[in-house]
């Protein structure tokens, strides 16, 4: 065939492709993306880190089928920046799988797979997008894995009022689900959430990540980022209560790693943000009062979070244990701190 008439069977090809809603879906980035979204943050949550692994062929196979429709239909390397450097990157690691071989060809190739998909399927997601409307296609890629946590926080939080702790077995694996104590059996040690969460660490960090997501998932609504009003109108509903749910789980998960990692990431936010917009000539009075707004913003919001917590503490104990009981419960709730081992000091008998 020449030149022309494949250029015409690719112009062909992609109408067609076009004027069906599950074509459309099925060659879509952001699609995509937003289903790989759900089934990666599913792997943090207990008891289906074991289950999910059967859908990833399902997403390999979509995605691999995506990759030659972006090559032979697309031409996708017309539009994305830097291809060069991506192509030059993925004859590398394939060169280095088969020199390596006898490390595991298998596991190489697997290596090198998952090397080139997001590189080829997710790094177009907003790049492929006009200006315009790649803020759209990035917000839309990770509602997917917004979805999932803001389900396993709504749980959780419901387990901490409830003060739900159950040990469940499930394909031979025994965990403790819902509130779990810092010292295991010790109820004056501080409180673990875990909920349905495999590591608190990790809900904590994303507990933050998808509150930031949700503050921009309602100002894009509120500009009207969807075509039809229901859907922005839904889309700011999700954004509140999300937002809502994330600020309660977080200070419950009592992560010293999530603490710490707020406090260094606003300090530097805030510091930034204030140097930038400050007009102030003389650079010393700029950074002193953008290092003071940032230890005043991170004061408040710390101060916050642990009202917060207080608060959800005292109406946990309230549903458990009733009014009185609540005010006469010894049940301590602290910030985790590392337990300290008691041990008795041996003395030697006197003579």
């Amino acid at each position: 065939m020449k030149r022309e008439e494949i250029g015409q069977l690719r112009v062909k090809t992609e109408c067609l492709v076009q004027s069906h809603w599950v074509t459309r879906v099925l060659t879509s980035h952001t699609a995509l993306a937003f289903f790989y979204g759900i089934f990666l943050f599913l792997y943090e949550l207990r008891y289906l880190r074991q289950t999910v692994p059967a859908i990833h062929p399902v997403l390999i196979a979509w995605a691999g089928m995506m990759v030659v429709y972006d090559i032979a239909v697309r031409q996708i390397w017309k539009k994305m920046p830097h291809w060069k450097l991506i192509a030059l990157f993925i004859l590398a690691a394939g060169i280095t799988a088969v020199m390596t071989m006898e490390t595991g060809i298998v596991s190489n190739i697997k290596g090198w797979i998952f090397i080139v998909i997001p590189l080829l399927t997710f790094y177009p997601v907003c790049l492929l997008e006009p200006a315009e409307k790649r803020k759209k296609a990035l917000i839309q890629a990770m509602l997917g894995a917004a979805l999932v946590i803001f389900v396993a926080s709504v749980l959780a939080v419901g387990m901490y009022l409830l003060r739900f702790s159950q040990d469940v077995t499930f394909m031979g694996e025994a965990w403790t689900i819902g509130i779990r104590h810092y010292i295991p059996g010790d109820e004056t040690t501080a409180v673990l959430l875990y909920g349905i969460y495999t590591d608190t660490n990790h809900a904590a960090a994303y507990a933050i990540f998808f509150a930031v997501y949700s503050v921009i998932l309602f100002r894009s609504c509120q500009r009207g980022m969807f075509c039809q009003r229901w859907q922005n109108v839904l889309g700011a509903v999700f954004a509140i209560v999300n937002f809502v749910t994330q600020i309660c789980y977080f200070p419950l998960a009592n992560s010293r790693g999530g603490w710490l990692c707020l406090l260094v990431a606003l300090v530097i936010c805030v510091f930034i943000w204030c140097c930038a917009k400050l007009k102030v000539k003389r650079r010393w009075v700029r950074v002193v009062a953008a290092t003071v707004s940032a230890i005043v913003a991170t004061g408040i919001l710390y101060g916050s979070l642990v009202t917060v917590r207080s608060g959800l503490s005292t109406l946990s104990l309230r549903i458990a244990y009733g009014t009185s009981g609540a005010a006469n419960t010894t049940v301590t709730e602290s910030i985790a701190t590392e337990p300290i081992a008691t041990e008795s000091i041996a003395t030697e008998p006197i003579a």
